[in-house]
């Protein structure tokens, strides 16, 4: 069947991709390792942008994005390049001085010809600070974020009652009548805005809500084998609940369960059969296998000397709707108001009490905490080796930099 050059050509267009597109709705790729976008027009732009979420139309959302893009520029300068940007390795002052995300996205979406440097370097740039601006987007829309501090303080309320010391100042797990003696405690400290954006920026998904560790504390046991004494206690003390327990986010380097376990059973026995007393139990406890894969944590930046068993709970933060709240506050105030402001305020409660109804007084969500516990040499080796914090952030910031700028770094470099 002969078919018509429209008719051809008509197919052609049906059966052409954006085929960078397609690789992130199939999870091949994220929105940020694009290198251009499509966008065509300013009305092309327009819709993007509302599809996205924001109205360009609406002066709170023009502000809101105009600061955003601020701070992912401010971000770029300070943590990103700040030793490149003092050398003149900055933004053109189109891409610098634009307020409009529309027209940067039209500046991300160019194909300037190889002769055209400045249209190839402001594309470049337009990328990289649209992909900034979209990891913080992300986190400024995660509404559990509200909840952190309510859910740090939730979590604390559970552990401080059976964190302790003795008239010695050794530290304790547990009860008076049932704990173990540990090395070390410690509340992980919130993550700055800074760290979070670059923790991002190096993760494959850079997806706000894949961060699990917002708030959640760290256990440092004596031994190895008393990691597992700890993890009973979780149970025993209702410090976990082991249903609310994400087993995709459970993460083990540490012990050998299934050998643990033989060990401990074969042990016990000899026990209770007078084999062996309570001292040698104790020496031969702990020699327990450790788990032979290295770097089993998912994490390309974690050295392979990072021992630890770490898990993902989570818990249900409850909290009083603000404007409920403030309705509530207002209305027992009412009685002490002096009588020429009391209709006014009346008629203020009566339209606030309207504008509620039907909402959620109380409004709640499940919030992800982390618990990590490791031995002491563990944790020795995570002070001092290969697993240090230090080194760690570093290959953060690099991985983040290269994914931000890496086509800015090679433009650069291959500049006459």
């Amino acid at each position: 069947m002969v078919i018509t050059q429209e008719e051809k050509m008509a197919l052609f267009r049906k059966w052409s991709f954006p085929w960078p597109i397609i690789q992130v709705l199939t999870g091949k790729s994220s929105t940020i390792d694009m290198k251009k976008l499509s966008v065509d027009s300013m009305e092309d732009a327009d819709a993007f942008v509302l599809a996205y979420g924001f109205d360009t139309k609406n002066k709170k959302d023009q502000r809101l994005i105009h600061a955003i893009l601020i701070e992912a520029i401010f971000f770029i300068q300070k943590y990103l390049m700040p030793t490149e940007w003092k050398q003149g390795i900055c933004p053109p002052k189109e891409i610098l001085l634009c307020e409009d995300v529309k027209e940067l996205l039209l500046w991300a979406s160019k194909r300037g010809k190889k002769e055209d440097a400045h249209t190839q370097l402001c594309q470049i740039w337009a990328c990289a600070i649209l992909r900034v601006t979209h990891t913080i987007v992300h986190i400024d829309g995660l509404q559990r974020m509200s909840l952190l501090q309510m859910a740090h303080e939730k979590l604390r309320a559970r552990f401080d009652p059976y964190i302790w010391k003795d008239e010695s100042n050794r530290l304790f797990l547990g009860s008076s009548a049932e704990s173990i003696e540990i090395e070390g405690f410690r509340w992980k400290n919130a993550k700055s805005r800074e760290s979070i954006i670059l923790k991002l920026l190096h993760k494959p998904a850079n997806v706000a809500e894949t961060i699990y560790d917002l708030t959640g504390l760290r256990i440092v046991t004596k031994r190895v084998s008393d990691v597992m004494i700890v993890l009973k206690y979780l149970r025993t003390f209702n410090l976990v609940s082991f249903a609310s327990v994400n087993p995709a986010r459970v993460r083990n380097n540490l012990i050998d369960i299934d050998h643990f376990r033989s060990h401990c059973e074969s042990l016990k026995q000899m026990l209770l059969e007078d084999q062996i007393g309570a001292e040698s139990f104790h020496l031969l406890i702990d020699q327990v296998e450790r788990v032979e894969e290295k770097n089993n944590l998912q994490n390309p930046h974690s050295s392979d000397s990072y021992r630890s068993l770490q898990l993902t709970g989570r818990l249900r933060v409850q909290r009083t709707d603000p404007f409920t709240r403030f309705l509530d506050r207002l209305e027992t105030l009412l009685p002490s108001c002096p009588l020429s402001s009391v209709s006014v305020l009346q008629g203020v409660l009566r339209y606030g009490r309207e504008h509620v109804l039907g909402r959620e007084k109380e409004q709640s969500a499940f919030f992800p905490y982390e618990i990590q516990v490791i031995d002491k040499m563990s944790a020795m080796q995570l002070a001092e080796g290969e697993a240090s914090h230090f080194r760690y952030k570093r290959a953060q910031l690099k991985a983040a930099r290269r994914r931000v700028l890496g086509d800015l770094f090679m433009w650069v470099k291959n500049q006459p």
